[in-house]
């Protein structure tokens, strides 16, 4: 995604419609990289929304409500001063950069009409705003001095210079032959798509793959396969002429309805289901930027519980390796019982002060067999400390076969509970996920209340069976012991953590289809997502029975068929 030239234009061409004329009635500083300018007429509120962080900076009116400090920073209370109450007189663009001029009419001091000029640079991490007047530096929001950039300084005080930013072209206004003219002298091995990124102004790869779409010509071949003609050059004056006159934005899906780009046109490379139209770029801008900051919250969330359960399955798999090895040692106490049984029936033999002793074993066809002794014991001392050890080994023994159980059993719900994480697809799942880390001690218990368990993921197939995953251990258990009937069908990935997936039975036989998408589903929301070929068994949920050792949310199955989903 890019928030290029032709995303700015729109809003520049959506700004004048909308609030050119009006007076600014109040200015916020969210953080340290937003600022947001508010409007009013005739009862309608307009926010304007500027943002200079580097993952997701952007300009755009906002219908979202952002939390305000109380204590304004020195960059708001400096705006403030100079553009409240003031009026919006012109709003302009660079080119067709993603840079914006908004001239604001305001009081000076001697109470004299001025004109302040807010520049908005929308630049990745270099974006900024930055007020001036008669093209002086009044303050920045982002102060670059010569430390930073050698290209650019932003200091109070200096000539404001955006030429030095970019020398591209700038396409809007080009006629069919000043396009021709541009291609034809431009480099011919560098591919369409490369080449309208390099040669103009504010186009970015998503807007050059329409383009060469509009062209019918494959974005990736070089320049030197496209025919520059007349016909050419005026599809692609038409095209950007049709930039500058666009009242209507889209949001971009993926297969899994999520948004993945947003555009100021219809991109002709993506069916209309996969498009949400919207009546204006800055809505657009507004919802695709909300959910994609969710996401990001959603990940850092995540990630914070996800090295919880990561420490704790690294802390057990060390205690189960310690464990394996003192069981497998504990098996080797059977010498011990030898020695002692040996020396107490050669006792006679042995006398106190030696190190050792050799005698024939009894058990193994008399062969010799040296026993280590304690010089300070007696012989029978010695006989009684090896029984003491074989004892102790034996009770060990009894003692780590449960522990080893219980450190696997928790290592099987640590994995599941790291495969849901990966695949929560809400901030209420992780806390689910949390709360039960919680009540099974691995997170510190807070005085919080009981989360409160949501609903699984409910899907309707074409022909109207209904089918419900788990999202977690809690649900998985609930929907498979509670909720599923005894006829309804029951899927999980094979040999792998997963959500736990039913198909309810609503009396007709199941159909195939319905059967292949509750599978693939399962295989969707399994840890082995990723790999290309993923086995998932189902069953009726009859032949499910809960793990004998009790785990939330596993489960035991026979009688179970398999399908192989490929994985694209």
């Amino acid at each position: 995604m890019a928030y290029d030239g032709s995303t700015m234009l729109a809003l520049k061409n959506e700004l004048r419609d909308k609030i050119l004329g009006l007076k600014i009635e109040k200015i916020y500083q969210t953080n340290d990289t937003d600022i947001i300018i508010q409007m009013r007429e005739m009862g309608e509120k307009y926010r304007l929304f500027i943002s200079t962080n580097a993952t997701f900076p952007r300009i755009n009116l906002t219908e979202i409500d952002y939390e305000n400090p109380q204590m304004p920073p020195s960059f708001c209370m400096l705006l403030r001063k100079h553009l409240q109450s003031g009026v919006i007189k012109d709003i302009s663009q660079h080119k067709m950069d993603r840079i914006l001029f908004i001239d604001i009419e305001s009081r000076s001091e001697l109470g004299d009409l001025v004109i302040k000029r807010l520049n908005l640079e929308i630049m990745g991490r270099h974006s900024n705003i930055i007020l001036t007047e008669d093209g002086k530096i009044i303050d920045s929001i982002k102060r670059i001095g010569p430390h930073i950039s050698r290209v650019r300084s932003v200091l109070p005080g200096l000539e404001y210079n955006f030429e030095v930013i970019s020398d591209k072209i700038n396409p809007l206004g080009l006629n069919s032959e000043d396009f021709i003219k541009i291609l034809d002298e431009a480099p011919k091995g560098k591919s369409i798509k490369n080449t309208f990124v390099n040669l103009f102004t504010g186009i970015s790869n998503t807007t050059a793959r329409e383009l060469a779409e509009r062209l019918s010509i494959d974005e990736d071949i070089p320049l030197s396969g496209l025919e520059l003609n007349e016909t050419t050059g005026d599809k692609i004056a038409k095209f950007f002429s049709d930039l500058d006159h666009t009242d209507k934005a889209y949001l971009i899906y993926n297969s899994e309805r999520k948004l993945i780009d947003f555009t100021s046109f219809k991109p002709s490379y993506y069916n209309s289901s996969s498009l949400e139209e919207l009546p204006s770029i800055s809505s657009a801008i507004d919802k695709f930027y909300f959910e994609k900051s969710k996401d990001i919250n959603l990940k850092n969330i995540g990630s914070d519980v996800l090295k919880v359960v990561d420490h704790n399955i690294s802390k057990l798999e060390k205690k189960l390796e310690k464990l394996v090895i003192e069981q497998e040692d504990s098996k080797n106490r059977e010498k011990y019982k030898v020695y002692g049984d040996l020396i107490s029936s050669n006792s006679y033999r042995i006398e106190k002060g030696e190190k050792e002793v050799t005698l024939e074993n009894f058990f193994d066809n008399m062969n010799p067999i040296t026993i280590p002794l304690d010089a300070r014991l007696s012989a029978q001392e010695n006989a009684r400390k090896f029984y003491k050890t074989y004892q102790k080994m034996k009770v060990r023994e009894e003692v780590l076969k449960p522990e080893i159980e219980n450190t696997k059993n928790k290592l099987l719900y640590l994995e599941s509970a790291k495969s849901y994480l990966e695949i929560a697809e809400k901030k209420e799942d992780i806390e689910e996920i949390q709360d039960e880390l919680r009540n099974f001690g691995f997170i510190k218990k807070k005085n919080k209340k009981k989360v409160k368990l949501s609903k699984p993921l409910e899907f309707k197939t074409d022909d109207g069976f209904t089918i419900f995953v788990g999202k977690n251990s809690r649900q998985n258990d609930n929907l498979t012991f509670k909720t599923a009937g005894r006829n309804d069908l029951w899927f999980h990935v094979k040999d792998a953590p997963g959500s736990h997936v039913i198909i309810k039975n609503d009396g007709r036989e199941f159909s195939e289809s319905a059967i292949e998408y509750a599978a693939t589903l399962a295989a969707k929301y399994s840890s082995v997502r990723y790999s290309s070929n993923i086995s998932v068994d189902y069953t009726e949920k009859i032949n499910v029975k809960r793990h004998p050792q009790k785990v939330l949310g596993l489960a035991v199955y026979t009688d179970f068929k398999t399908i192989n989903i490929k994985n694209d």
